[in-house]
């Protein structure tokens, strides 16, 4: 099966194409986000893959939640492409691809996980879930917090597990947590990756081709 996964709703963005077992990923950085130059980076992985848009059978996109502008630019590339070349489209919350991305991590536990996606604007978005082998579901709606106020939640149920990307936990949680926070679950800095996989799980073929919605909350 072969995915496209766009990911801008977070600070930097990436993109993965997953050529059945084989992924090749590209990531923005601190001078530039992924969303900047989308379109080019696509086509750039679709190459190194030897693949063209049309042989797609999955766009994946991010939902939020995220900022505006990231979000439009990203849910509109997406529709675009699965549009013009009739390919389907399902819409991913990249706080659910953060929960999903920890399975590994708790060996098939079924533990509660609440996953944070980046700061922008010093707001911080947070959703909980049920993670086990044969479990995956959203337990509480998505909830704001502040800058301070996460770090006094993180740090006040110190027993709760949380997982965040790699760049928002190096620097932005353990300055002010300490670096021996082992409550906290590091899903590595593509995210895209985990959309990918995310979007080809069984369970969410029922979003397939339905009005992708993008949650706004910066």
């Amino acid at each position: 099966m072969n995915i496209l996964a766009i990911e801008t709703s977070t600070k930097f963005g990436s993109i993965a194409i997953r050529k059945g077992n084989v992924e090749k990923t590209l990531r923005g950085n601190h001078d530039q986000s992924r969303s900047v130059d989308l379109l080019t980076s696509i086509k750039s992985l679709l190459f190194s893959l030897n693949l063209v848009v049309s042989q797609l059978d999955l766009i994946a996109v991010s939902t939020g939640p995220g900022s505006l502008t990231g979000l439009r630019v990203g849910i509109s590339v997406a529709r675009g492409l699965a549009l013009a070349h009739q390919i389907n489209c399902i819409g991913v919350g990249i706080l659910e691809s953060l929960a999903f991305s920890t399975l590994n991590y708790l060996d098939g536990l079924d533990r509660e996980v609440t996953a944070i996606v980046s700061p922008v604007r010093n707001n911080w978005c947070l959703q909980k879930f049920l993670v086990g082998q044969d479990k995956f579901e959203s337990v509480s709606e998505i909830n704001l917090y502040g800058s301070n106020e996460i770090i006094d939640l993180i740090s006040y149920n110190s027993n709760n597990l949380y997982a965040a990307d790699s760049e928002t936990i190096r620097t932005l949680l353990l300055p002010y947590l300490g670096n021996d926070r082992n409550n906290l679950i590091n899903c590595g800095d593509n995210l895209s990756s985990w959309i990918s996989i995310l979007a080809s799980n069984n369970s969410l073929q029922n979003r397939v081709d339905s009005q992708v919605r993008p949650y706004y909350c910066f």
